[in-house]
This record gives C-alpha cells, sequence and structure tokens, in this order.
C-alpha cells in the first residue's frame, strides 16, 4: 500500500506540543489527522461492530469461568482505513492484534498506546486459532476473490465460537437471509460453521440526528479525545463524507461469519 500525498501531507504537519493532553501527542492537530481517514461506509456500521464485539466479551467471559481467567484475543486487519478507530473500544476487553502490510507513524503511535501487536498479513495468518472476533477494517465494494481467499484464511486462525466480521456494500437487492444462505455456499465462506448478514443504508443513518455522532464519540473518545464529538461532527459535515452519504443507494452489509 502506498501512502497518499494527502496524508503525507497530513503527517509532515505534526509536531509534538508540550502540553498535548490528547495520547498521540500533538494536541488539535494530531486528534483531526485521526479522523481524516474516517470512512463513512465503516462509521455506519460502527454501533453494530461494537455490539457484536459485547457480545463476544460476554460469551468468553461465561467460558472463562470454566477454564481460564485470559482476555479473548481481537484482530483488526486493515485495508485503505489506517486509522482503526475500534482499536481504543476494543483493548479495554480484548487483547488486540493490528494487522497490516503498511506501517506509518500513527499506526505505530496507536498500536504502542493500546498495547496493541502489529502483525502483516502472512505471519497474522500463520498464527494458531486463537482469535475470538476479527475485524476486516474495510468496506469492499464487492466480494472478489481476495476476500474469499481471506475467508478461508481466517477459519484456520479463529478459536471455536470466534466471530468474524466482513463489512461490504452492493448494490443487488437481497434479503439478509437470502444473502447469508447464498454465502454459507460460496467457497470460502461455507468454511464458517454459519453465515449471519446484517443490512443497513444511509437512509437509516440520515434519520437518527447528527447521524449518531454524540454516541460514537463516547464509544471511541478514548482514541479520539475529550473533543471528539465535535470534531467528528467536523469531519461528518466535510465534502467528501457528505458526497458519499447523500443520495447513495447501496445495500450496506455486514457479514458476519461464525466458527
Amino acid at each position: 500500500m502506498v501512502m497518499s500525498k494527502t496524508r503525507k501531507k497530513f503527517l509532515s504537519k505534526l509536531r509534538p506540543q508540550r502540553q498535548a493532553e490528547h495520547w498521540l501527542g500533538h494536541g488539535i492537530d494530531g486528534q483531526e489527522a485521526l479522523l481524516f481517514d474516517l470512512d463513512p461506509y465503516l462509521y455506519a456500521f460502527d454501533a453494530q461492530i461494537c455490539k457484536i464485539s459485547q457480545q463476544i466479551v460476554f460469551s468468553k467471559d461465561e467460558r472463562a469461568l470454566k477454564s481460564s481467567k485470559e482476555r479473548p484475543k481481537a484482530a483488526i486487519i486493515l485495508g485503505d482505513e489506517l486509522n482503526p478507530w475500534s482499536i481504543g473500544f476494543l483493548s479495554e476487553k480484548f487483547d488486540v492484534v493490528l494487522v497490516t502490510n503498511f506501517i506509518d507513524p500513527i499506526v505505530e503511535e496507536t498500536a504502542d498506546h493500546f498495547n496493541a501487536i502489529i502483525l502483516d498479513e502472512e505471519k497474522f495468518y500463520e498464527l494458531e486459532p486463537v482469535f475470538d472476533f476479527i475485524l476486516f477494517f474495510n468496506c469492499c465494494s464487492k466480494l472478489d476473490r481476495e476476500v474469499i481467499k481471506n475467508a478461508v484464511e481466517v477459519t484456520n486462525i479463529l478459536a471455536p465460537g470466534g466471530v468474524a466480521l466482513f463489512p461490504s456494500r452492493t448494490t443487488q437487492i437481497l434479503t439478509a437471509e437470502v444473502r447469508a444462505s447464498w454465502l454459507s455456499t460460496t467457497l470460502g465462506f461455507k468454511e464458517f460453521e454459519s453465515i449471519d448478514v446484517w443490512q443497513t443504508s444511509f437512509s437509516e443513518l440520515l434519520k437518527i440526528p447528527e447521524y449518531g455522532v454524540g454516541d460514537f464519540a463516547k464509544r471511541h473518545k478514548s482514541f479520539y479525545g475529550k473533543e471528539g464529538r465535535d470534531l467528528c461532527l467536523k469531519r461528518i459535515y466535510e465534502d467528501d463524507f457528505q458526497d458519499v452519504v447523500n443520495g447513495n443507494r447501496e445495500v450496506l452489509e455486514l457479514i458476519i461469519g461464525y466458527r
């Protein structure tokens, strides 16, 4: 993955601030840099992703009473989105691994602050089946060969009872039940014990006052900081974010694979 010119420009502007309260150490510039890559599609999925991760923790806690006291393990596989805001929320309950073949200073600082391990994809897929939660932090526009290949490999490292999430978007109008049934017979996804599909749309997001930014900022306060709500709101009303949200007719699908 090649760093975009815009991201390079953002990084070049960051300067340490002596009294910076935010963990990145660059004050308001650092917080805005983290929000620069806020993806509209992943934003629309965020509440559901967090809800599912909490369900995994609850289930793991029940099993832990009978076995060990180890924290559950989660992996965030980075795609084009390089600022994995879910890491703060997940690291409260999970031991987290960031999976990426591209590392920049912000990714390194993020992993260090949230006590996460960084692995490239090759090393990640060689691990034992110990992960309870795996999130593909990228919203693919179609289920291409790469996604199907990843689905096969993920089943090899998911722990029993583990869950993998694949955010996707499509213009094909199918019910969640029909979509899940089709995926269950598709090469790659048929390796899972079962498949669910949760669907939403930007029209649903538009019904929520201020796009639900208050709840989003609360969930990810450890990542974005105290001013997260106002900064998120500013980002959401920027032209490129609004261009994606307004008039978008795609169906947003969160594919949930169970081991």
